[in-house]
């Protein structure tokens, strides 16, 4: 298997973005009231079910989408609605030595503007306000190898599950099985939101609670029933490139953390100590498929590995991960004599972001911490970053972790 030798997005695309105007818009389109151009006409998404719910434009637009920026390397452009501190930018800067072109555009006329030009935009999710021909892969195609209804062509090796479209199909006549647990998912649920693990009549009334407020805005199209895989002893993202030509580098694979109900809260990464082959006939067949429907850019599956050593793939993320920034990282680590990491984006600090940058200065120069993005929140006081620590193995890493910790680093949640 090819392995990605770079640390930046732009050196991971640029075979396929080189020859015409292309830019990244790293962040997730919404259905919320502060979004200008909310998903809820043709690719909706399961975002929140009420307003309270629905994730802020101060993580949307910024604190994830500096994540993404922050490792967009020298040679592509990014689009962003809201600029981050210029300390952070002086820090990515001093960490990486790229050459970052950043676009600022409004967030009240962005997609407008973006609609005006004859650039090709790089997504996560496809945009209701974004022209077709402004996606670098087709919309309709791209939201098709998102939906949760496609798992069982995009991937092999997926549990057994049922789809219901509700053009076809009353929420009231969906079969569900009749033993605990089994999994329920609409099918464009974002980071976890619309997945629903179903272990006991509680749970299921809580998810037909949730599913009718969806249903009444009309922000659900279809859902999967699927078997529940049980003893799971690994949780893994596997994360790889398809080029436009249908060629693979992988990326790497992190070990998920997530809650009991499946919320996802991180991932940890063995750099060099990760069988990568294991996962190549995986690989294979999704990169195949994807080729097949112009898809290229960046895919993360979600695979679980039982006690009996078998994988089950339960989620395909055709599109940049919430890791995978860390990912991209793994020979700047290593060069530091770091061969464990963990991402998160829960991690905060009382303080500015040039209070924390100042108070983590050493840990930031040997790279125990890597500030992904940073921003300041006056009503509390604290600065919430997404960001990597690492250490030279697991429990060098949680040393590290507390050493930062007495300096007033924490993760929350």
């Amino acid at each position: 298997m090819k392995l990605f030798d770079g640390n930046s997005f732009a050196e991971l695309y640029k075979q396929d973005t080189a020859q015409d105007d292309y830019a990244f818009l790293l962040m997730y389109p919404s259905t919320a009231e502060w979004s200008k151009y909310p998903n809820k006409s043709r690719y909706i998404i399961q975002d929140g079910n009420e307003e309270h719910q629905k994730v802020g434009f101060d993580k949307v637009c910024k604190r994830e989408a500096w994540k993404n920026m922050s490792v967009l390397g020298t040679g592509a452009k990014g689009i962003l609605v809201s600029e981050p501190a210029q300390v952070l930018l002086d820090y990515w800067q001093e960490t990486w030595g790229y050459q970052y072109d950043f676009e600022y555009l409004s967030p009240q006329n962005y997609c407008d503007q973006i609609n005006k030009s004859s650039k090709k935009l790089i997504t996560l999710f496809p945009y209701d306000g974004l022209k077709p021909e402004r996606h670098a892969v087709d919309p309709e195609k791209h939201y098709f190898l998102l939906s949760k209804l496609a798992l069982n062509q995009v991937a092999p090796l997926v549990p057994n599950y049922k789809e219901y479209h509700f053009s076809q199909t009353h929420p009231n006549d969906v079969d569900l099985p009749k033993v605990f647990p089994f999994v329920i998912k609409t099918s464009h649920g974002l980071s976890g939101e619309g997945t629903y693990i179903i272990r006991s009549q509680t749970d299921l009334e809580n998810c037909r609670k949730e599913f009718r407020a969806y249903w009444a805005l009309k922000l659900v199209e279809a859902v999967v029933v699927s078997d529940f895989v049980k003893d799971v002893v690994d949780n893994y993202c596997v994360q790889f490139y398809v080029n436009k030509k249908g060629e693979v580098t992988v990326l790497g694979a992190t070990h998920q953390l997530v809650t009991d109900s499946g919320v996802y809260l991180g991932g940890l990464i063995h750099f060099e100590n990760t069988n990568l082959k294991q996962f190549e006939a995986i690989i294979d067949h999704t990169a195949k498929f994807v080729h097949q429907y112009g898809y290229f850019g960046v895919i993360g599956l979600d695979v679980l590995e039982d006690k009996d050593g078998k994988f089950h793939v339960i989620d395909a993320n055709i599109r940049m991960n919430g890791s995978t920034p860390m990912c991209l990282q793994k020979h700047d680590l290593l060069k530091k004599g770091k061969e464990t990491a963990k991402y998160a984006g829960n991690w905060v600090m009382e303080g500015t972001e040039n209070e924390v940058i100042k108070r983590l200065k050493e840990h930031l120069k040997r790279r125990d911490f890597t500030m992904l993005s940073a921003l300041y929140y006056p009503e509390t006081r604290l600065t919430s970053m997404y960001g990597i620590v690492a250490g030279e193995n697991y429990e060098d890493m949680l040393k590290i972790e507390k050493q930062m910790e007495k300096l007033g680093l924490r993760q929350i949640g």
